[in-house]
């Protein structure tokens, strides 16, 4: 057998590579992404908005990474004073990490709201840091963004699966 033919073999795939097709949908101001595994059949759906995003069952609100978020507090629809940091432990059963690598900014501007506490909320205003202005996001659109990833098939809604 020749050399040439030797690595042919040796680098040629036993499989081919799996072929993943994407769309993307525009719901009610969301961007929906849709990813099918054509092997598996499995679809994946990702769903953001400026700077929201949804996540393994959380929404997420993407704050400049400089600003520290680890004293946020939030209000949903007017209603009582939450603590971002009070939500720490179920976030973390839900596969977020609850700090990164910056000692000095462990939250990187994120803060991250489960989706239990949201139902069918119209509004959320964050503080980001005590004594700062609040911020306000519209979740307009979200349930239905949510509704039609089901109907798509979703197998799994907000995960980092690529």
């Amino acid at each position: 057998m020749s050399l040439a033919l030797l690595f042919a073999l040796v680098l040629w795939p036993l499989h081919p590579a799996r072929e993943v097709t994407v769309h993307r949908y525009g719901v009610v101001g969301w961007v929906l992404e849709t990813r099918k595994d054509s092997f598996s059949g499995r679809v994946v759906c990702r769903l953001n908005r400026g700077r929201l995003s949804y996540e393994r069952q959380a929404l997420v609100f993407h704050l400049p990474p400089r600003l520290n978020t680890y004293d946020a507090a939030y209000r949903i629809d007017g209603g009582p004073l939450l603590l971002s940091r009070d939500d720490a432990a179920d976030l973390a059963t839900q596969g977020f990490a609850l700090s990164d690598d910056d000692l000095a900014n462990p939250s990187g501007g994120l803060v991250r709201i489960p989706t239990r506490r949201l139902g069918g909320a119209k509004l959320v205003q964050i503080q980001p840091r005590p004594n700062s202005r609040p911020l306000r996001f519209s979740l307009n659109g979200l349930a239905a963004t949510l509704a039609a990833a089901r109907q798509l098939g979703c197998d799994a809604i907000g995960t980092n699966e690529r």
